[in-house]
C-alpha cells in the first residue's frame, strides 16, 4: 500500500470514531519536492479552520532546510470539551505495541521530530493524551506496511511517530500461555495460579491441549507422533491446540475472566500463532495485547525432572498400558523430541511481550511488561510456588469449654476430652516419621494448647484466629435467636456473605487468609496447621479447588486429620479419624480417676 492509501485508511477508521469525529481531523499534505518547479504550496482550501497555532505549525515545516521528510503529516486537532470530559470519565489504557490488529486510534501522527516536539507540546495543555516514540524490537509491533514506512523514514533521519492506543480493554480478561519442556511444572503452575485466582473470586479455567488429544485421538500415542519431523503429528497436535483455544475465547466470551491455555508451545511460530489467534478474537472477548501473559516454565535440575517423571507422568493415561520401566524411558524420548524445536522465551526477542519465566522451581524468577492488579497475583504465586512434593496437615483445635456449652468464638481453654486429643495428636504425628515438621497455630489458647505436646518448631499465626463474631462472641446460637432475631436469620439466609454485627463473615475471612495461602504455597517441608472451624473451612477449600462461597458446607468435625499432598493434577487428600483414640483415652482416664477415689475410699474406710 501506498502511504496515501495507508492514510485514507487512519482517516477513515478515525471518522467511525465515537470520540474523534470528522470536524476535529485537519489533513495535511506535506509533500516536498525538489528547486525545479516541483515545490507545492497549501491552497486556501487546505488552510481553511485552521487557528492561529496551527497555521505557524504548518509554516514552520515548510521553512525547514532542504532534505527528506515523511510524505503524509495526520495530526488530530484538540477534542471538544464534552469529548475531554469523555475521556477523562472513561480512562483507557493506551500501549505503544501496534499489534496485527489495526484498533481505532485516537492520536496518529506522522512527521519529523521538529514536528513531534511542537504537536506534543501543543497537544499536551490539551488533554490528548501523550505520544510514545519508539522504534519496533520485536515482529509483534507493527504490521509490514507500517515498518516499512519506518524503516523509509528512520533512513532520512527523520521519525515516524505511532501512538495507535489500544482499545479498552477489560482487565479481568486474561490470557495465560504455558511455555515450556514436559516434565517442568507446567500443569502443576497452571493449576495453581487456576486454583488461586478461582478462590480470589476471578473466575479461571485451565484448558489443556494434552487433555484434547488424549479424548479425541485417545491415549498412548506413539513416540513418534511427537517428532517435529512428523507432518502428520504436527497437523493434529496443532488442531487439538486449536480446540482448546476455541474453548478458551468461549469461556472468556461468557462469563469467564481468564483463561489458562496448558501446552508446551516451544517455538516461536506457535506463540506467534497464538498472539494472532488471540488478538483476532478481540472484537468477541476485548483481549488486548498486554492481556495476554506467556509464563515459562525452565528447569535443568535433573533429579527434579527425573522425580517429576517417576512420581506424575508414568503413572499418566499415556501409559496406563505401560511397565514403569518403560513409560520412562518413552517419556524421556518425549522430551528430546520437544528439545530438538525448542526456542525459550527472550530477553530481546520478545521484549514486547508480557511474560514471567520461572527457572529451576522458582530458584529465579523473571519478569518482563507485566502490571495490573490480576498479573500482580499471579506474579506473587509463582514468586511462592514449586513442584517439590511435600504434605499438608490440617485439624482443628482439641474440643474447647465453650464447645460443651455451644457457644461461639472466645478464648475458652481445652475440655477433658480436648486434652485427651493434644495425647492423641502427638501419638499421631510421631507416627508420621516427619522430622522436619513445622506447626502453625492461632494466637488463641485452645490451638497452643492443643500443640504443646509436640516437639517441633512453632509458629503463632493472628490470621489463623477464628472468625470475628463481633458483639455475638461468646453466646450460644440460641441465645442470638432469641435477643437478636433478624441476625440469626440474615446468617441463616447467606452463611457465607453474612458478616457478624461489628465482627467478619467467611468473604472476609478469605482475604484475611490470603497470606497464610501464600506462605503455605512456599513451604517446601510439611507443616501441620492447628485452627477454628471457619478458618479450617477457608483452607481446606482452598487446597481442594473448592469455590469460596461453598467453604461454609465443608465439615470439619472436631478430632480429625487431614492429610493433603498437592501434585500436578490436583490434591490427594486423606483423613484420619482420631475420635476413636480420644475416646479410649477418655475412657481410660475416667477409669483412672475411678480407681484412684475408690482407693482413697479405702484409705478413709480403713482409719
Amino acid at each position: 500500500e501506498s502511504s496515501e492509501d495507508i492514510d485514507t485508511e487512519i482517516i477513515d477508521d478515525l471518522n467511525k470514531d465515537t470520540l474523534f469525529t470528522k470536524k476535529h481531523i485537519k489533513k495535511f499534505d506535506l509533500d516536498h519536492q525538489s528547486d525545479s518547479d516541483e515545490s507545492s504550496e497549501e491552497t486556501d482550501e487546505e488552510r481553511e479552520g485552521l487557528t492561529e497555532e496551527e497555521d505557524d505549525l504548518l509554516k514552520d515545516e515548510q521553512s525547514d532546510e532542504e532534505g527528506d521528510t515523511p510524505k503524509k503529516i495526520s495530526v488530530i486537532i484538540e477534542p471538544t470539551e464534552e469529548e475531554t470530559n469523555h475521556k477523562k470519565e472513561n480512562e483507557e489504557e493506551f500501549n505503544p505495541i501496534r499489534t496485527y490488529l489495526k484498533p481505532k486510534p485516537t492520536m496518529i501522527e506522522v512527521g519529523s521530530l521538529k514536528e513531534f516536539k511542537k504537536v506534543k507540546k501543543k497537544t499536551k495543555k490539551k488533554g490528548v493524551p501523550k505520544t510514545h516514540f519508539r522504534s519496533p524490537s520485536s515482529p509483534f509491533e507493527i504490521p509490514d506496511d507500517l515498518m516499512k514506512a519506518f524503516e523509509e523514514a528512520k533512513e532520512t533521519q527523520h521519525a515516524v511517530v505511532l501512538n495507535t492506543p489500544c482499545p479498552q480493554v477489560n482487565m479481568t480478561k486474561l490470557v495465560v500461555v504455558l511455555v515450556g519442556l514436559p516434565a517442568r511444572g507446567k500443569s502443576y503452575i497452571s493449576k495453581m495460579i487456576s486454583k488461586y485466582l478461582n478462590w480470589l473470586g476471578v473466575k479461571t479455567q485451565t484448558f489443556n491441549s494434552g487433555s484434547y488429544r488424549r479424548n479425541i485421538l485417545g491415549p498412548g500415542q506413539a513416540n513418534d507422533f511427537f517428532d517435529p519431523s512428523n507432518a502428520k503429528g504436527i497437523l493434529k497436535r496443532n488442531r487439538m491446540a486449536q480446540f482448546a483455544l476455541d474453548d478458551l475465547v468461549s469461556f472468556l466470551e461468557k462469563d469467564g475472566s481468564v483463561g489458562i491455555f496448558d501446552a508446551t508451545n516451544t517455538t516461536r511460530e506457535r506463540r506467534k500463532r497464538i498472539l494472532e489467534f488471540l488478538l483476532l478474537t478481540q472484537k468477541k472477548v476485548n483481549i488486548g495485547f498486554s492481556n495476554i501473559i506467556f509464563v515459562e516454565s525452565v528447569c535443568k535440575d535433573p533429579q527434579i525432572i527425573a522425580s517429576n517423571i517417576r512420581s506424575i507422568k508414568v503413572f499418566g493415561t499415556d501409559y496406563q498400558t505401560y511397565t514403569k520401566e518403560d513409560a520412562e524411558k518413552d517419556f524421556l524420548n518425549r522430551i528430546e523430541q520437544y528439545k530438538k524445536v525448542y526456542e525459550p522465551l527472550d530477553t530481546e526477542y520478545d521484549a514486547d511481550l508480557s511474560y514471567v519465566k520461572v527457572i529451576d522451581v522458582g530458584r529465579q524468577i523473571i519478569m518482563n511488561r507485566i502490571s495490573g492488579y490480576i498479573p500482580g497475583k499471579i506474579v506473587q504465586l509463582l514468586m511462592n510456588t514449586h513442584i517439590s512434593p511435600r504434605k499438608i496437615y490440617l485439624t482443628r483445635h482439641g474440643e474447647s469449654m465453650f464447645n460443651t456449652e455451644d457457644r461461639i468464638g472466645g478464648d475458652s481453654e481445652l475440655s477433658s476430652k480436648g486434652n485427651h486429643y493434644k495425647l492423641a495428636l502427638k501419638e499421631f504425628m510421631d507416627s508420621l516419621n516427619e522430622p522436619h515438621l513445622i506447626v502453625w497455630t492461632s494466637t488463641l489458647k485452645r490451638t497452643i494448647q492443643t500443640a504443646e505436646l509436640l516437639p517441633y518448631p512453632q509458629i503463632r499465626w493472628k490470621a489463623l484466629e477464628e472468625i470475628n463474631a463481633g458483639k455475638l462472641d461468646s453466646m450460644t446460637y440460641e441465645e442470638i435467636q432469641q435477643k437478636y432475631p433478624k441476625e440469626y436469620k440474615a446468617r441463616q439466609k447467606n452463611k457465607y456473605s453474612y458478616r457478624y454485627p461489628q465482627g467478619e463473615s467467611y468473604d472476609d475471612l478469605v482475604q484475611r487468609i490470603e497470606p497464610i495461602i501464600i506462605e503455605i504455597e512456599r513451604q517446601h517441608t510439611p507443616v501441620l496447621i492447628i485452627c477454628h472451624q471457619a478458618v479450617m473451612r477457608v483452607l481446606y477449600s482452598y487446597l481442594n479447588d473448592i469455590p469460596p462461597d461453598q467453604c461454609t458446607t465443608v465439615e470439619t468435625r472436631h478430632h480429625v486429620v487431614f492429610e493433603l499432598e498437592p501434585n500436578a493434577y490436583g490434591v490427594t487428600t486423606t483423613q484420619h479419624d482420631l475420635e476413636g483414640r480420644v475416646q479410649a483415652l477418655h475412657r481410660a482416664a475416667q477409669q483412672s480417676r475411678r480407681l484412684a477415689r475408690l482407693e482413697k475410699q479405702k484409705k478413709k474406710s480403713k482409719l
